[in-house]
């Protein structure tokens, strides 16, 4: 199996695949790392959050409900 037929069949699609040394990874993750990432940049505020981002605040929280984001913490829950 070719990698690309092994990136195509990973169940959920959020499996990092290694390519060479290289970590593949969905481009929801890296949504979700750079998200997580200008939030903690901001500490914690979403209204900045979002403005950087270029995103509605809504949006920002609906994100970070989907990815089990506390609301005191910038950090993923367990």
């Amino acid at each position: 199996m070719d990698e690309p037929e092994k990136a195509r069949s990973q169940k959920n699609g959020r499996a990092p695949i290694a390519a060479e040394g290289v970590e593949l990874i969905t481009l929801e993750e890296v949504e979700r790392r750079h998200v997580l990432r200008v939030l903690e940049a901001c500490g914690g505020n979403r209204t900045d959050a979002a403005k950087i981002l270029g995103l509605d605040r809504k949006t920002l929280y609906r994100k970070l409900l989907r990815w089990g984001v506390n609301k005191e913490s910038p950090k993923l829950d367990g």
